[in-house]
């Protein structure tokens, strides 16, 4: 019976909870206040987006390339895609940067936390498989990040970030006269 029992225990037991991998650019929703991505664009022309807030749970703002408060929902999808970027691999023989794209690079992010700690990851060439990208995350070691985050990132940038006033809903036109009475007959 005690044998039936324990067997019982570990086949149903639930099992433990895999361990939450860090993200690679701690950059989340809560404590995030400052975004910076220059995107090269094909002609080598950039085009920066700046987001910014004074503190966390205050609205953010468009700095560039638009003034004016940010759609928080467009900007919570970009924080989202930032912070699921994650490495597939670290390349552990010595790499000309120049070589996969790093020297120039592609995309260049930057995020700010509230305590004040800064991460910049520089993105370049595409692998030779078009499944990631070569990034370095400035601490000189070149890595592998998958393609698909740095897809959706790219994604939430071409969404309208500046937030769009409510459609203005015209002001009624005053009281309307009253009926005048018709003439009694």
């Amino acid at each position: 019976m005690v044998l039936l029992a324990l067997l019982a225990y570990f086949a149903f037991r639930p099992s433990p909870p895999a361990a939450v991998k860090p993200a690679f650019i701690p950059c989340d929703l809560v404590n995030t206040n400052y975004i910076k991505v220059e995107t090269r664009q094909p002609g080598g022309r950039t085009v920066t987006t700046t987001l910014d807030r004074e503190k966390a749970g205050l609205p953010w703002q468009l700095v560039e390339p638009k003034q004016g408060e940010a759609d928080a929902a467009a900007v919570q999808q970009l924080i989202s895609a930032i912070n699921g970027i994650h490495v597939t691999s670290t390349l552990n023989q010595a790499l000309d940067p120049a070589r996969v794209g790093l020297s120039n690079p592609s995309r260049i992010l930057t995020c700010r936390v509230e305590k004040g700690q800064s991460y910049t990851l520089f993105v370049g060439d595409k692998t030779f498989d078009g499944s990631g990208f070569y990034a370095e995350l400035g601490d000189g070691k070149i890595k592998v990040i998958a393609f698909a985050e740095v897809d959706e990132m790219d994604k939430a940038l071409a969404q309208p970030l500046l937030k769009t006033p409510p459609p203005q809903t015209p002001a009624p036109a005053g009281p309307s006269p009253a009926p005048s009475p018709s003439p009694s007959r």
